[in-house]
This record gives C-alpha cells, structure tokens and sequence, in this order.
C-alpha cells in the first residue's frame, strides 16, 4: 500500500473523530427549552438553573468577589404582540425609571441563526453595586425571547467572548410536551471516550497495513 496513501487515510481518521467530537459536546452542554421552543449553549462549567426571578433559565459563571453575585446569562421569554422594534423603544421608555442610575452604552442591529434580533448595552446599580448587561431581543411568531448577560464593567469585556459564544448558538426549536432531560455528561467523560476510539481505530488500520 502507498505509505502517502496511508498518510492521507489516516488524517481522514483523525478530522472525522475531531469532528464527532465537536458535535457531541456541543450537544452534551447545549440547554434545550421543549416549553418555549429554544435551545441555547451554556459556557462550559456553568451551573444551569430553571424558573429563578420570572427567567425561563439561568447558566450562573464565577462568582465576583466586589458585588458577591455571579457572572451569569439568563434567558426570557413572554408572548407578545409588539414587533421588535415596538418592544425596544418600550424597553428604552420604561429602563431609565425602572433601574437606578441607568445609562445606555450602545446599541444596535443583529443576527442570530439567521434570526432578526437587536442589542442594548446598558449600566445600572444596584443594592450600591453598579452593573454592565447586554440584553438581546428576539420576537418570533408572538414569542419574545430576551438573552440577558450580567458582569461588572470592570471585568464586562473579559466574559464579552464567552458571552457572545453562548449567544451565538441560540435556536429556536419545535415547540412540544416537555421530555425527560438527558443527565449532562461531563467533558472530562466524553474527552479519553473518543480518544481511546481514536486510537483504537488508528491501531485497526495499522494492523490492516500489510508488512513489507
């Protein structure tokens, strides 16, 4: 057998199992609401949490040592019959009588998924304490759905990426009967699972590589 053949088959190998990989613990930490029809990627290692304070899930990250809350993203959902730029020119109206020292920082258009939605940035305290969030707004089908992501503006842009990462992969999904959830499995499982495969395909080609 032609050893560049060889070579070429056995990357094949390698890019098919890093790709089985991906695939799988995505869908391992991807949170799935059969209720209100989404789906959404929590950062890896966040603790989830369903129905707290009117959210349909919150994923809570490190604890900040300044304010003593967490890091965390939360999702919303209601139905309305506002259009989205109806619901945003309500939010921009009630948040400044709403939250204590409110202040927009930006805001603009966006898509998620191929899903319209639109984004404000905004500082507010509270309890003496002042926060920065990034609020993203969906409205589909009478359903508005608002991703909420809460730091301090000290450390704001360090979990800006890992905000935007989990923001990216929200979808909307059929809505149906809630299901039994499927136990999460942690990375630390699934990780020497498919290296142990890896290898133990690359030892079955070798053994199918005739000796010269």
């Amino acid at each position: 057998m032609n050893p560049k053949s060889n070579s070429l088959s056995l990357v094949r190998i390698i890019l098919i199992s890093a790709v089985i990989a991906s695939m799988l613990i995505s869908s391992v930490y991807a949170y799935s609401n059969t209720q209100y029809g989404f789906s959404i990627t929590a950062p890896t290692g966040w603790t989830t949490s369903e129905g707290v304070s009117g959210t349909v899930v919150i994923f809570y990250g490190p604890t900040m040592t300044e304010t003593g809350t967490d890091v965390n993203i939360n999702i919303a959902a209601t139905p309305t019959t506002e259009t989205l730029s109806e619901a945003i020119s309500s939010m921009k109206t009630d948040y400044p009588t709403e939250f204590s020292d409110y202040s927009l920082v930006s805001e603009s258009s966006r898509n998620i998924g191929g899903l319209s939605s639109y984004e404000l940035v905004y500082t507010f305290t509270d309890a003496g304490n002042t926060y920065k969030q990034k609020q993203v707004v969906l409205i589909e089908n009478g359903q508005g759905f608002i991703i909420t992501c809460t730091a301090i503006p000290s450390n704001y842009d360090i979990y800006l990426p890992t905000f935007e990462q989990s923001i990216q992969t929200f979808r909307l999904t059929p809505t149906l009967s809630p299901s039994p959830t499927i136990p999460e499995v942690p990375s630390w499982i699934i990780l020497p699972i498919l290296i142990a495969g890896m290898l133990l395909a690359f030892v079955g080609y070798k053994k199918k590589i005739p000796s010269k």
